[in-house]
Order: C-alpha cells, then sequence, then structure tokens
C-alpha cells in the first residue's frame, strides 16, 4: 500500500502525457475540456497525477478503450 501513495506523488507533463498514450498534446486539451483527465496548473506548467492518469487508463480497459 505504501508503494501505491508514493507513486500518486508522481507527475507527469503534457509531453510525457503524450507520449505515454500516443497522441498529441491537443488531443490531451480536449480530454481536460470534456472533463476526463483533471490537469494540476501550476503557474504556465500543466502536470497530471500519475495516479488519476492510470484510473483512466483502467477505466478505457473496463469500456473498451471509449475513455480515451
Amino acid at each position: 500500500m505504501k508503494a501505491h501513495y508514493q507513486d500518486t506523488k508522481i507527475l507527469l507533463s503534457r509531453k510525457n502525457l503524450s507520449e505515454r498514450w500516443g497522441c498529441s498534446v491537443e488531443t490531451l486539451k480536449r480530454r481536460e475540456k470534456a472533463g476526463v483527465l483533471r490537469p494540476i496548473v501550476l503557474g504556465r506548467l500543466v502536470r497530471y497525477k500519475l495516479g488519476d492518469i492510470e484510473s483512466v487508463e483502467a477505466a478505457a480497459l473496463v469500456k473498451g478503450g471509449s475513455a480515451l
């Protein structure tokens, strides 16, 4: 359980996530507007919690890939 807690502190940039998912940064921005992604905005920086990303990925697998 402690390892999962540490994973939630890991933050991914838009570039990191776009590479992970094989999509464009613009696609990520659309997912943010649609409410699929919850970004953390730090001034001009935008980051995503790894735990949130893994939850979205798990939901996409359950729904057959439609969440991404």
